[in-house]
C-alpha cells in the first residue's frame, strides 16, 4: 500500500501494464469502471468492517493505480496517432512523387509538342523562302497553245489567202 501512495516507485511498471492492456483493446473508460468495481469488491469483502477511512485510503490507492494505467493507454494512443500520421505523410509523399512524375511527363509531352510545332513552322518558312527565291514559271505564248501544235497555221483573215483561190 505504501507504493500506491508514492506512485514514483511503481509508475513505470504500471504505465507499461496500461500500455499492454491498451494494445489488447482497453480504454481509459475501462479503467474507471475497473477501479470502481475493485473498490466495490473490497467493500463487499470487508463487510461491516469497511469504514470511511478504508474507503478514502483504498480509493486513493486505486485512483493512483488507474491513473498510471491511463498514462499507459495515452502512450499507446499517442504512438498509434504517430504511426497513422507517419503513414499519412508517407502516402502524401508517395502521392506527391506520383504527381511530380505525372507533371514531368506532361511537361515532356508539352515540350515535344512545342518542338514539333517549331519544326513544322521552320519547314513551312523554308518552303515559303524557297518559293520566293525560285523564278516564276515561264508562261507559254498564248497564241501557240498546245492544241494547235502540228497543224498548219491558218491566216488571221480571209483576204490574206492567195488570189488563186478567190474566184
Amino acid at each position: 500500500m505504501d507504493n500506491f501512495l508514492e506512485p514514483n516507485k511503481i509508475i513505470k511498471a504500471k504505465r507499461q501494464n496500461g500500455y499492454v492492456l491498451a494494445t489488447r483493446g482497453a480504454t481509459k473508460a475501462n479503467f474507471d469502471a475497473y477501479g470502481d468495481a475493485m473498490l466495490g469488491a473490497f467493500e463487499a469483502g470487508y463487510g461491516s468492517g469497511w469504514t470511511v477511512a478504508h474507503q478514502e485510503a483504498w480509493g486513493k490507492c486505486l485512483g493512483n493505480l488507474m491513473d498510471m494505467y491511463r498514462l499507459g493507454v495515452e502512450d499507446f494512443q499517442k504512438e498509434e496517432r504517430d504511426k497513422k500520421q507517419a503513414a499519412i505523410e508517407e502516402a502524401k509523399a508517395a502521392a506527391d512523387k506520383e504527381a511530380i512524375k505525372a507533371a514531368e511527363k506532361e511537361a515532356a509531352e508539352a515540350q515535344k509538342a512545342v518542338e514539333a510545332a517549331e519544326k513544322k513552322r521552320q519547314e513551312e518558312d523554308a518552303k515559303r523562302n524557297k518559293e520566293r527565291e525560285e523564278p516564276p514559271p515561264r508562261l507559254r505564248n498564248p497564241t501557240r497553245s498546245s492544241w494547235r501544235r502540228g497543224r498548219p497555221r491558218r491566216p488571221a483573215c480571209r483576204w490574206s489567202e492567195p488570189t488563186s483561190r478567190r474566184g
